[in-house]
């Protein structure tokens, strides 16, 4: 099996991540607080503020636009029956707008209908109406269709952001269901966000995973937040992880949250330690990067181990790249022997590698043997 294929099937990697990975225990209790509110609008003024941006359509963060013209049909044919419709969940931005948190499908393919962009085909009930644009509808039609309302909850801004992030996963359950990074990708747009969306197209990056374009679930965008927030945390506080509470998923929230409005000088500053970090390992393991080295020298080309990323990654970054590729057969010798003669390394890139003591020795560790290594 081909290192594409393991990565397109969502979260098969070969180290256990998020076993008992929640984001929002470690909150205190008096700052578990979730505000929302409850609104009905009708489908004209709906369709109305998504043209208007007041409500933001990022059909990217949510896997696309994936109804067909006949399940987008029904819905309209729903609305002009009367027909209840479930509610739809949305997040306020700072700025003032919603994004969408469940109902992307609907709201979109209403947009489309409105747009005149959809066709009704497949009405069972109204099929009279099958083959109209919205503007071949009659004036009674488009009188029910526009007053039809919907209620939508909103998730306030003011709301604990690691709770709202917890309450999107739950809501987070239908067939289009959102991986992590799709997720944060709605909740934290800005500048970083979409400095990661640059990064996943960089051809060196795509050929160390195996891949040909970029993931279409956005783990390769996760595998990049996940160098800088580890990395930060660990050369800032030198073989330490003070900041960091043992559960990645929160980690790399609050990361993004952080980041969200870095700079020009910040966002150039970053690109140019990670393409100057992937240079350094394509040129030590070219497309076995971040792959396990099984005893008999052989890679396990078969998955990608994001533990043993953490390692080559942030170890890598400060060191000359003329100095690894001299001693690129070491670095390959001791990737295949470490997990071999210590059997908490071993331990701490495959069983529930998330865990603060589990990755701060793997780093330590890893950093101790290259370092000894390189000084000989």
């Amino acid at each position: 099996m081909s290192n594409t294929e393991i990565l397109e099937d969502d979260y098969l990697f070969v180290d256990d991540e998020y076993s008992q990975d929640s984001t929002s225990d470690e909150i205190p209790r008096k700052e578990r607080y979730l505000l929302t509110q409850a609104y009905d609008f009708s489908v004209s003024e709906l369709v109305n503020k998504v043209a208007n941006k007041d409500i933001i359509l990022t059909p990217e963060y949510q896997r696309g636009y994936v109804w067909d013209n006949k399940k987008a049909s029904l819905l309209i044919e729903s609305l002009l029956l009367n027909v209840p419709i479930p509610v739809m969940y949305m997040s306020e931005e700072k700025d003032g707008t919603w994004s969408v948190v469940d109902g992307l499908q609907r709201l979109y393919s209403l947009q489309r209908f409105f747009n005149n962009e959809l066709k009704l085909i497949g009405l069972d009930v109204l099929q009279e109406l099958n083959g109209l644009l919205h503007d071949d509808l009659s004036p009674r039609a488009k009188r029910i269709l526009n007053y039809g309302i919907l209620r939508i909850i909103l998730i306030s801004k003011k709301s604990h952001p690691e709770i709202k992030y917890d309450i999107f996963m739950r809501l987070n359950r239908g067939s289009i269901k959102l991986a992590e990074q799709e997720l944060r990708n709605c909740l934290y747009r800005g500048k970083f966000n979409n400095l990661l969306k640059e990064l996943r197209e960089n051809p060196t990056f795509l050929s160390m995973l195996g891949l040909k374009k970029p993931h279409k679930r956005m783990l390769d965008a996760e595998l990049i937040l996940r160098f800088f927030a580890i990395a930060d945390a660990y050369q800032n506080d030198p073989r330490q992880l003070s900041r960091y509470t043992g559960k990645m998923k929160s980690a790399l929230n609050k990361y993004m949250e952080y980041q969200k409005h870095i700079s020009s000088d910040e966002r150039k500053h970053l690109k140019q330690r990670f393409e100057d970090t992937i240079d350094k390992v394509y040129a030590v393991f070219a497309e076995h990067a971040f792959q396990r080295i099984h005893e008999d020298g052989e890679f396990d080309s078969r998955k990608v181990n994001r533990s043993i990323m953490d390692c080559i990654m942030v170890s890598f970054e400060p060191i000359e790249k003329d100095v690894l590729l001299s001693h690129k057969n070491e670095i390959h010798d001791l990737l295949r022997r470490l997990p071999l003669d210590d059997s908490r390394f071993d331990d701490s890139i495959t069983k529930a590698t998330s865990g603060k003591r589990q990755l701060l020795y793997r780093l330590k560790i890893w950093h101790e043997e290259l370092h000894a290594l390189l000084e000989k």
